[in-house]
């Protein structure tokens, strides 16, 4: 439980401090000016004082937690992101039954959505294999992707021989055809074709050398 919030909006509007959590939620620098954040700003959209408790949400999540590989700039993009959604989402369904104020429970609203995502960004991460880093620079190592090399290979072995096979004559294409694709018995289409199977057998020999010597 949230047990101190200061909400410098509209004046000062504090909830009575328990023996629970104490956190003080700042929303404006000491200067009193609003923190700046680089464009585009996801808060523009939002009234000020909603604006400035997505901040507060965000800037508490920047201090507890960040996602594994998060850098701390994404992070603070994307958490900022996320409360800014919450809070608006927040406001739409606020309720003075709630016993808070609308500041407050877009607040405590926002926190949890941040929390939410980071359980669930760890639970993904858990499920992924990181790749090995250099111990020397700290610099993650690529892993060969066998599966990919081999289908890399297997595509440009197809284009070769399909370059190959447009050099054959136009007989000899056929019986590639008929033999080794279609699946036809060297008999039946010997009979096709008029001649004996053993004078198909050496034609088709002499084809699949041919294949070879332009494919080598």
């Amino acid at each position: 439980m949230l047990s101190a919030v200061a909400l410098p909006i509209g004046g000062t509007s504090e909830l009575p401090p328990s023996s629970g959590d104490a956190v003080a939620m700042t929303l404006l620098s000491s200067g009193g000016e609003a923190v700046s954040i680089s464009p585009p700003d996801p808060l523009g959209d939002l009234p000020l004082d909603l604006q400035q408790v997505a901040r507060a949400a965000a800037a508490y999540a920047r201090r507890r937690y960040r996602p594994p590989a998060y850098s701390v700039e994404y992070w603070a993009e994307e958490s900022l992101q996320i409360a800014a959604l919450a809070v608006w989402r927040a406001a739409e369904h606020y309720d003075s039954q709630h016993g808070v104020s609308r500041e407050l429970y877009a607040y405590l609203c926002a926190r949890r959505a941040l929390h939410k995502e980071y359980e669930h960004l760890c639970r993904l991460y858990e499920q992924e294999t990181p790749l090995p880093t250099d111990p020397e620079t700290g610099e993650e190592i690529e892993v060969e992707d066998r599966t990919a090399c081999e289908a890399i290979d297997n595509l440009l072995c197809w284009d070769a021989l399909a370059r190959a096979l447009e050099r054959l004559e136009a007989t000899d294409l056929w019986l590639v055809k008929q033999v080794w694709v279609l699946e036809r018995s060297q008999l039946a289409v010997a009979r096709e074709l008029g001649v004996s199977q053993p004078t198909l057998s050496r034609r088709l020999e002499h084809i699949r050398k041919q294949l070879r010597g332009w494919l080598e």
